[in-house]
């Protein structure tokens, strides 16, 4: 198979996961191994169980809160039913903006890449039963 044919998803031990996405379509010969490996370890680090296409209005609103740094989203549902938002700007936040963690580079190495972790609305009132509990 000729590398220029190759696709970032089928470089990952989760094509699955990241099919879907635009970075997952990108040709793989423009990232390095260390990016596939972050990739890799980003599902098992966060327990990753799909990448969301279509989310809901108040996760776009998420995102949206960014402006300038809302470069690259991406988002992810959990095992536990929370949301993963994922940007990957090539400028740093200058700062933790709303919950937002900056992480290992996930969409390329001049890329800095931060996430931030949402409950999933459906699940907020079985969340606050189980701590009480």
């Amino acid at each position: 198979m000729n590398r220029l044919t190759i696709k970032n998803y089928e470089k990952t031990n989760y094509p699955s996961i990241y099919s879907s996405t635009y970075w997952g379509h990108n040709n793989s010969h423009y990232e390095s191994d260390n990016i596939f490996q972050n990739r890799n370890s980003f599902i098992i680090n966060h327990n990753i169980k799909k990448f969301v296409d279509i989310y809901p209005k108040y996760i776009d609103k998420e995102f949206n809160k960014l402006n300038n740094y809302n470069d690259h989203p991406e988002c992810y549902l959990t095992n536990d039913n929370f949301f993963i938002l994922l940007v990957s700007p090539y400028i740093e936040i200058p700062y933790n903006v709303d919950g937002w963690d900056k992480i290992y580079n996930l969409y390329s190495d001049s890329a800095h890449t931060y996430i931030k972790e949402i409950i999933k609305r459906s699940n907020i009132k079985k969340f606050h039963q189980n701590i009480f509990i």
